[in-house]
């Protein structure tokens, strides 16, 4: 940042190329420093163009690999590069000798707290959570590489100063490169993961949004008359360039800064500290110019503060003496301002501490003399605070500066700095516009997503973030038609591998192609480059003689094709303990026919690491890509994989019409850590994608983690002797996102998941019985299930969570079996025929289904034998029975929306322990269902509580469409129940003339399940429920009750009914006018052993029907208004009539 310079030319958009010199001329700094500045970008843009913006060079696989050693991170050495900017990692341990670039280096990783450029930093009390000496808290951690340039004086490298000369001459640039870690993230954060979706993350990596304008500005200067010249502008004396920084930021944003004269280019060294406000200099004074003074604002910084990027200790000077070359202080230094050797007054040198001088003093204003800070208060922190954002502030002699961030958004950073010249001759300051920093620039890549646990790191790494940088272009042979490839490959280096080119033809071989050592690139000169294998073996062999593991291997432009059936079913390209290699953009065929066709994967990894199948188009093979035999962090990501060629399509049909070969589009084996798959196309395959040890076997998965993303798979085959499944995973923690899946087959499953803690998440799964297939095989009735869960005894599955998915065109949406704590949130089921059902959960513990929409499904949502589930804030329309539950545990259906569902709205039967249903809202329900299917809500044989609660049921047995069912309908129902809760509920109709009055509808039907009398002489023990129907409003049109509580006796001391009902503080309304012969019973009839009716109103317009039948049940019967009189009541209290009211 601060080098002794006149000044930085440097500007990209003359498009300068090279600094040419004249004879006879004066040689200044500034164009040469413009001619290297020329070179570095040159340098730069044209890395940026030919590797990227990261990436490590092929040849180099280890180039700053994260990996654990002892639960510490570890670096490894090599090259990287990152926006252009070669960061260089020499290792760590005792050098050997590089012979290519004739310099030593050693093959040894830094661990974490050794790499070179984060010196002594647990030393620092104001450094980040980063502390090297910290332990790492339990989590996922984005491990990534900043790099950047500083410059180097001889403050800090004193080896600058040639003994001959005995003065610093030049500075140097230096690229300064550290590993860093993020976190903790959440646990779905992987390589993959766009910037914005990891909090904070793009406000620790966004380029700092900081402008600085200047001027000279007349009335800033001094009023002098004998120092002004007439025409103002700049007012100083000499040529200077000055420097402006931000030294930090305040927490709420504004800026803090400081300016030098001199580019900060005048700084001492610390020799020591001999007392706490005194500083012993190497030297305190250069000439009368570049010294310290008294009342000078000095800042004490070192390589650790730096490096850190933590601001240095400003203080302010109270005195020099030159003679002994120390400083006085105003205040005594803060704890860790300065570190010395410990016991002495000695400062470290090490770290190379130093005083540097800025220049701000005095009462600082703005361009119209307000003022904004007295640097000189004895308060004062000697920095300049920036309040108004694009406000002119004046340094000295007419130079001013504006600070402001661009557009008014992002952040300012500390270490921002400009610099600009003024000039004496022409009284000129140079402009600067809305200026972006001239640095220091921070450039950022991720390498690595690492767990930790228990205070350490996970071995293995979760996932290699790092990208080679190809070496296509790069040919060390070149074999034409006729030539042996084994020969060329054989002939290339052991030790550094190289490259091979086929030329455009027919390469024909008999034998597979080898390749045994590390670093080889196999490529095609264009897709015409074909290799045909005319043997009964893989194509391509990548695989150690001595079994040792190899790597760097990069196969691409290669189109492979197999004539005869392999008898070693390994792959046409098989890498077999391979890591950190690339296949690409090749073309693999089977040519066999198809009753000849083996198992034989188009590739195939075993025992592979890092290895990644991009872009790559396989046909007509049994199995597209297989993974087995350990191995972990591999990729399969573009890939086109067809269970036969393109050309076998009808053009005729809208479909491809594929052959019925294909087994397993993409197959995770047995691994030992994760795979991720994703971006692919898959057609034609029974499987999709697989990730299980046993494809056909028991459903569990060692690889950990993985993940099926983004691709596009379709099944439009019906397979006789098995399921067919687009994507199958059996691990723990696996993730199933944004895929979209296409199934025709009668008996296909979309998504099937077995293991722990899986997401399943944003996919779109389409049924295709709707589309005519011709084709032999093919059926038109829906495809099976979109997603299942579990369903396998042996293995445990929970903690699954499916959410955002869109399915339509499904037998079955969700059907899970045996599985713990199932979320089914905020999905999409869409039905076609009217016959699906949305979910389905059996056996499960602990189940959420939340926010979901189902439309046109004959039965949405369907529980059984589940214990602790809940069904929350569904939309439920145009369907059959909306929520059903069977034999569950503890039941909650709450806030749910169901509209225009033809056979009933919430059934639950034969449950256990409390069923609440609370708060939902149901219209149109039940206009073609019987019996309890003509309810919008009803709970049948439940043996515990029913706790029906603050519901909206609107238009039970009628649709919007004006149908009426001819059934009885019950608006809320619960026969059987052994108690019952009923509050705040309404039941009533938009229209209520809809229903016919003869028909026998009720609002509220109840029952209880049992009451049971032992008598003991005139006294007896009765066991049995209470039933508490509170605060409802009942209106309703049936031929003569609207509400009806039975009871049935079984034998003389065996009732099926309440033994205790409570009804109070509701209010019912019997709407229409009852004949004689139709009406019979009462508005209201209870029944029970006793009951408590309070506070209720009951009208009717038909005045002879009884109000209340109670069917001589006694009990309190006090303070009710009705229309109609009681019966079956003796009166309590009496006289009844001063305690109620019959108007």
């Amino acid at each position: 940042m601060a080098v002794d310079i006149s000044g930085k030319t440097f500007d990209p958009r003359h498009n300068y190329s090279e600094l040419v010199s004249m004879q006879g001329r004066v040689v200044s700094d500034a164009p040469l420093n413009e001619g290297a500045a020329m070179v570095d970008r040159r340098f730069r843009a044209e890395t940026i163009d030919l590797a990227g913006f990261c990436g490590y060079p092929a040849h180099l696989p280890d180039s700053f690999r994260i990996s654990v050693i002892a639960g510490q991170l570890a670096i490894h050495p090599g090259r990287y590069y990152v926006d252009g900017l070669l960061a260089e990692n020499f290792g760590s341990g005792d050098p050997d000798f590089y012979h290519p670039l004739e310099e030593l280096h050693s093959n040894e990783p830094y661990l974490f707290h050794e790499q070179p450029y984060r010196p002594l930093l647990a030393s620092i009390e104001q450094a980040s959570n980063d502390l090297l000496g910290d332990e790492p808290e339990d989590g996922r951690y984005l491990v990534y590489l900043e790099v950047w340039k500083r410059p180097i004086t001889f403050l800090e490298a004193p080896d600058l100063v040639d003994p001959a000369i005995g003065g610093d001459t030049t500075a140097r640039m230096q690229t300064v490169w550290q590993v860093r870690r993020f976190g903790p993230v959440s646990d779905d954060v992987t390589c993959a993961t766009d910037d914005q979706d990891i909090p904070n993350w793009d406000d620790l990596t966004a380029p700092s949004s900081a402008r600085l304008s200047t001027r000279a500005n007349p009335a800033s200067a001094v009023d002098d008359p004998c120092l002004l010249p007439p025409e103002g502008g700049y007012r100083g004396l000499e040529n200077r360039t000055y420097m402006v920084s931000v030294h930090d930021v305040l927490a709420d944003g504004r800026p803090l800064i400081k300016w030098s004269r001199a580019h900060a280019a005048f700084a001492a060294r610390i020799l020591s500290q001999p007392a706490s406000n005194t500083l012993t200099m190497d030297q305190v004074a250069k000439d009368d110019y570049l010294r310290f003074s008294a009342g000078d604002w000095v800042e004490i910084t070192d390589d650790v503060r730096v490096l850190e990027g933590i601001p240095g200790a400003v203080v302010r000077v109270l005195s020099v003496n030159d003679a002994t070359n120390t400083l006085v202080l105003e205040n005594p230094l803060a704890a860790g301002d300065l570190l010395l050797v410990p016991a002495s007054t000695v400062a470290n040198q090490s770290i190379h501490p130093i005083v540097r001088r800025w220049d701000q003093s005095g009462v600082v204003l703005d361009t119209d003399g307000n003022q904004i800070v007295n640097l000189d208060s004895p308060t004062s922190d000697g920095l300049i605070p920036i309040s108004a954002e694009g406000t002119f502030i004046a340094l000295e002699d007419g130079v001013e500066v504006a600070l402001s961030r661009h557009g008014g958004a992002g952040s300012y950073h500390p270490g921002d700095h400009w610099s600009f010249v003024t000039r004496y001759a022409d009284s000129s300051v140079e402009a600067l516009t809305d200026a972006p920093p001239h640095g220091t620039h921070h450039h950022f890549c991720r390498l690595a997503v690492v767990d930790a646990l228990n205070g350490e790191f996970v071995d293995p790494v979760f996932q290699d973030c790092r990208d080679p940088i190809g070496m296509t272009g790069c040919c060390t042979v070149v074999v034409r038609p006729g030539e042996d490839i084994q020969a060329a490959i054989d002939s290339l280096s052991i030790e550094f591998g190289g490259c091979v080119c086929l030329k455009t033809g027919v390469h024909d071989i008999f034998r597979a192609i080898h390749i045994r050592h590390s670093n080889v690139t196999l490529h095609g000169e264009c897709h015409g480059a074909q290799i045909r294998h005319l043997g009964g073996e893989s194509a391509i062999v990548v695989q150690s003689d001595n079994n040792d593991t190899i790597s760097g291997i990069h196969l691409t432009t290669l189109d492979i094709r197999v004539a005869a059936p392999s008898e070693k079913p390994q792959g046409i390209v098989s890498m077999l303990g391979v890591e950190h290699s690339l296949i690409e953009d090749c073309h693999i065929s089977s040519q066999t026919s198809q009753e000849n066709q083996t198992d034989n994967p188009a590739i195939g990894l075993f025992n592979c690491s890092h290895v990644r199948v991009l872009n790559n188009i396989m046909n007509h093979t049994v199995i597209g890509v297989w993974l087995d035999d350990g191995g972990e962090d591999l990729l399969v990501e573009g890939n086109v994989i067809e269970a036969s060629d393109v050309s076998n399509s009808n053009a005729n049909d809208d479909v491809s019409i594929l052959g019925e070969s294909g087994l397993i589009g993409v197959g995770v084996g047995q691994l030992s850590g994760a795979a991720i798959v994703t971006k692919n196309d898959i057609r034609g395959y029974r499987r999709g994608v697989v990730v299980n040890n046993s494809p056909m076997g028991r459903k569990y998965s060692t690889a950990a983690n993985s993940q099926v993303t983004d691709n596009r798979i379709t099944i439009e085959h019906h397979f006789e002797d098995d399921e067919s499944i687009a994507i199958e995973l059996t691990c723990a923690f696996g993730v199933v996102s944004r895929n979209e899946i296409n199934i025709g087959a009668g008996n296909g499953v979309g998504i099937s998941v077995t293991g722990l803690g899986c997401l399943i998440e944003r996919n779109r799964l389409q049924g295709l019985s709707g589309r005519a297939l011709t084709h032999a095989g093919a059926t038109d009735g829906a495809a099976l299930l979109a997603i299942k869960v579990g369903d396998d005894e042996e293995t445990f599955t929970g903690g699954v969570t499916i959410t955002q998915n869109w399915i339509q065109g499904f037998i079955g949406g969700v059907a899970a079996d045996q599985v713990s704590a199932l979320r089914v949130l905020n999905n999409i089921f869409a039905g076609q025929a009217g016959d699906e059902v949305g979910v389905t959960a059996s056996e499960c513990i602990g189940v959420n289904i939340e926010g979901n929409t189902f439309t046109q499904c004959s039965i949405s949502v369907f529980g059984s034998q589940c214990e602790d589930i809940q069904v929350q804030t569904n939309h439920i329309t145009e369907g059959g029975a909306a929520i059903m539950c069977e034999r569950c545990v503890r039941l909650d259906v709450l806030n749910n929306h169901i509209n225009n569902c033809s056979h009933g709205g919430i059934v639950v039967v034969l449950c256990v322990m409390r069923a609440a249903i609370i708060g939902n809202r149901l219209n149109y329900v039940g206009v073609q269902g019987d019996g309890m299917f003509a309810s919008s809500i009803a709970c049948v044989f439940h043996l515990g509580e029913s706790h029906i609660e603050s519901n909206e049921v609107l238009n039970t047995g009628v649709n919007k469409e004006g149908e009426v069912n001819a059934e009885r309908t019950i608006g809320i129902g619960a026969v059987f129940v052994l108690e019952a809760r009923v509050e705040g509920n309404l039941v009533s109709y938009s229209d209520l003339l809809t229903r016919e009055r003869i028909e026998d509808d009720r609002a509220l039907l109840m029952q209880g399940l049992v009451e049971w009398a032992f008598f003991f002489g005139d006294s007896a023990l009765r066991i049995g429920y209470s039933a508490q129907i509170n605060n409802n409003k009942f209106l309703g049109r049936g031929s003569d009750t609207v509400v009806e509580i039975l009871s049935r006796s079984i034998i003389d001391n065996l009732n099926l009914r309440f033994e205790r009902v409570f009804f109070s503080n509701n209010y019912v309304e019997h709407v229409g006018f009852v004949k004689d012969e139709v009406g019979q019973h009462a508005t209201v009839v209870l029944a029970g052993f006793r009951a408590s009716v309070m506070g209720n109103q009951v009208k009717a317009q038909t005045r002879f029907l009884p109000s209340f039948d109670f069917n001589n049940m006694q009990g309190p019967f006090i303070g009710n208004i009705t229309t109609g009189r009681v019966e079956g009541h003796n009166e309590f209290p009496v006289p009844e009539n001063a305690f109620n009211q019959q108007v």
